[in-house]
């Protein structure tokens, strides 16, 4: 190889690398107002809240829908049980 295909290939390298480093700048400076990224709307009826991983092919799932949250047992191999429904959301802390 040649010390220009070489140079040209370094400097696609940076200017690529510099288009992504722009993007998740403005991803992360801007991406608050994207409708799709906004998962603190006040409108969203179902939210997770938290996920905990309980071995290799289970999670624990807390789901929350409109007012009440429900805890899901989720399987890999697709299997799904409800575990408990209409939680009481827990107050936020004052």
């Amino acid at each position: 190889m040649n010390l220009e295909l070489l140079l040209r290939l370094a400097m696609a390298l940076v200017f690529t690398l510099s288009l992504l480093g722009l993007c998740a700048w403005l991803l992360n400076r801007f991406g608050r107002n994207v409708p799709m990224l906004n998962r603190n709307n006040p409108n969203n009826r179902l939210g997770v809240i938290e996920w905990k991983q309980i071995d290799a092919r289970h999670q624990l799932i807390l789901v929350r829908r409109d007012k009440a949250e429900h805890l899901l047992l989720v399987s890999s191999t697709g299997e799904s049980q409800v575990i408990e429904r209409n939680i009481p959301p827990e107050a936020p802390a004052s």
